[in-house]
């Protein structure tokens, strides 16, 4: 390049031109809508959490909606679906602000963590759950916004919540051997203060469905509960840990559930057809003439579907029947 070459006139010129005139400010330029990447940040409550350890939060509730779901659903006799919605942190005042009306609250320990965390439910969800403990369907009741739990449905409510720290046991020990208990239930609006306003806290959303009512269940856990535990949020360390478990335990974990799911067991012993005149007819005390006889087999029914054959008989003064045999997958002995 030649160092010594003079400017032409021309350029001198357009040297001149992209100087600011007196009185003009210097040249602004919009970035374009493509090139703009802006999110909101705020400084007074910085994130505290990675996105490793929401990622391994969110697999660890996620475990702990499966559990809890099948862990209801035996103790109501009643299909209870509990599944992960999102996972939030912010601070302890804006979950404050956000809880909605109608909403029961527990403190839960988590030891050896060292803090407390909050765990609330929907009152109708909670209320149909009681229902079904105490005989009833589980239909959803009018729900006053002033509504007090009762003694006894603060007790059932315990039994209740018993099954959430057995599923937040199962679900953390992957992690951490935890031994979560319940510290205090309450239904009142104002909301227990475990942390101060400005504390990291992160929120795990649910929703809890029963039978057609559904409902949401929040748990919010301070960042000083879980900091002791933070190096070992990651997915690696919850993946690892899940395969040093083994299939036994697993398997394990599944015949325990199974066990405990209740299934109708029936006793088909014979057939009659009647006319509708004849069936509008009867009255306590007639006799119906079935085509079986008191020594044939009869079809032992679970879930509607035949699976054994046995012999009808009385065991203490009760009917009874006394398991022959197997049927096949295809109803073939």
């Amino acid at each position: 390049m030649d160092t010594d070459r003079s400017l032409s006139q021309a350029e001198i010129d357009a040297l001149l031109s992209a100087i600011p005139q007196k009185g003009q400010g210097r040249q602004h330029f919009e970035p374009s809508e493509a090139g703009r990447r802006t999110s909101p940040y705020d400084f007074r409550a910085p994130d505290r959490f990675s996105k490793e350890h929401i990622r391994t939060l969110q697999m660890i509730h996620t475990a702990l909606g499966r559990h809890l779901g099948g862990s209801l659903s035996a103790a109501l006799r009643s299909s209870v679906h509990v599944a992960f919605l999102r996972i939030e942190q912010s601070t302890f005042g804006d979950f404050a602000d956000t809880v909605p009306e109608m909403m029961v609250t527990a403190v839960l320990t988590m030891e050896p963590l060292p803090g407390r965390c909050l765990l609330q439910l929907d009152l109708r969800v909670l209320l149909a759950a009681v229902d079904r403990l105490l005989g009833g369907k589980g239909r959803p009741a009018k729900v006053a916004d002033d509504r007090e739990l009762t003694d006894i449905e603060v007790k059932l409510t315990h039994s209740l919540l018993e099954h959430f720290v057995s599923a937040a046991r199962e679900a953390w020990s992957t992690v951490v051997d935890l031994m979560p208990a319940i510290a205090d239930v309450s239904a009142r609006k104002q909301l227990l203060q475990i942390a101060l306003p400005t504390e990291a806290a992160v929120m795990v959303m649910f929703e809890v469905r029963i039978n057609d009512l559904s409902g949401t269940m929040s748990l919010c856990l301070p960042y000083e509960m879980l900091k002791p535990v933070a190096p070992k949020l990651t997915p690696q360390a919850w993946i690892t840990a899940g395969n040093r478990n083994g299939d036994g335990q697993v398997r394990e974990l599944l015949e325990y559930q199974l066990e405990r799911v209740p299934v109708e067991l029936s006793a088909l012993l014979g057939f009659a057809d009647l006319p509708l005149r004849d069936l509008a007819q009867l009255e306590v005390g007639d006799i119906v003439i079935l085509d079986s006889v008191v020594s044939d087999e009869v079809s032992v029914l679970v879930e509607g579907e035949p699976k054994f054959r046995a012999w009808p008989g009385l065991v203490a003064n009760k009917r009874a029947v006394k398991i022959a045999r197997l049927l096949e997958e295809d109803g073939w002995l």
